[in-house]
C-alpha cells in the first residue's frame, strides 16, 4: 500500500485551481462586445414601386397585430372602402403606405418615426407601447371603457391603421379636384383667346388693298 513518490496529487491546491481558470478564460475566445448595426435591417423593402406621393418623405412603423374593417359603414360613407377593403395582415399595410411614397422600419424610433401605426387597441404590441409612453392600458376582449380619454382612432399614441387610408383617400380626391379645376381654367383660357384672335385676323384681312379694276 505504499504510494510511489513522483505520483501527484489529483486534487488542486486554491491556488494552482484559481491559476488554471484564468487561464482557460483567457484561452477561450472573447464576444464582440461592439453593438450589432440593424439600421439596415430595420428598413422594410418590398420593392414597391410609389404611385403617389402622399405619404413621400414619412417613415412610419407597423405593429404586428389584427387588421380588418372592424366596420364598413364609416368607410363606405367617407369613401375610402375600396382602398381598405381587403386588408387583412400587416403586410397590406405596408405595402399601401409604401405604394404612396413613405418608407417603413421595423422598430420605433424617436428621431426618424413620424407614425406608429396598430391594428387594434388590444393587440400585445399595442398595449406594450401604451403602457410605455404611460397613457393608458388596453382592456381586455377590446372593450372600450366609458372613462377612456383616448379616442379609437388614437391609441395612446399609435394611430389606427385606417389613419393613412382615409388620408391618402383626401389627398387623392384633393389631387383629382384640383386637377379638374385646372383643367377647366385652361380650357376657359383658350376659349377666351379664340375670339380676339379671330378679330386680329378681320383687322389684318381688312387692311389688305384690293385690286383695281380697269
Amino acid at each position: 500500500g505504499n504510494e510511489s513518490v513522483g505520483e501527484k496529487c489529483r486534487f488542486l491546491a486554491p491556488e494552482e485551481h484559481i491559476k488554471r481558470r484564468r487561464q482557460a478564460s483567457s484561452a477561450a475566445p472573447r464576444r464582440s462586445q461592439t453593438p450589432l448595426c440593424v439600421k439596415q435591417s430595420c428598413i422594410i423593402s418590398t420593392n414597391v414601386r410609389p404611385q403617389t406621393i402622399a405619404l413621400k418623405n414619412i417613415t412610419i412603423t407597423v405593429l404586428e397585430g389584427h387588421f380588418s374593417l372592424s366596420s364598413s359603414a364609416e368607410a363606405k360613407e367617407e369613401g375610402w372602402y375600396h382602398l381598405a377593403q381587403n386588408v387583412t395582415s400587416r403586410d397590406d399595410v405596408i405595402r399601401f403606405v409604401q405604394t404612396h411614397g413613405a418608407s417603413c422600419e421595423l422598430t420605433v424610433s424617436e428621431k426618424r418615426t413620424d407614425f406608429i401605426l396598430g391594428g387594434r387597441a388590444c393587440d400585445a404590441r399595442v398595449v406594450t407601447l401604451a403602457r410605455a409612453f404611460k397613457r393608458r392600458t388596453c382592456a381586455d376582449d377590446c372593450a372600450a371603457t366609458k372613462k377612456s380619454s383616448i379616442s379609437d382612432e388614437r391609441m395612446a399614441g399609435v394611430l389606427k391603421w385606417t389613419y393613412v387610408y382615409r388620408a391618402v383617400h383626401s389627398y387623392l380626391v384633393n389631387t383629382t379636384k384640383f386637377k379638374k379645376e385646372e383643367d377647366v381654367a385652361t380650357a376657359d383660357s383658350c376659349i377666351r383667346r379664340r375670339p380676339s384672335e379671330t378679330a386680329t385676323d378681320a383687322v389684318v384681312t381688312s387692311k389688305k388693298k384690293t385690286p383695281r379694276r380697269c
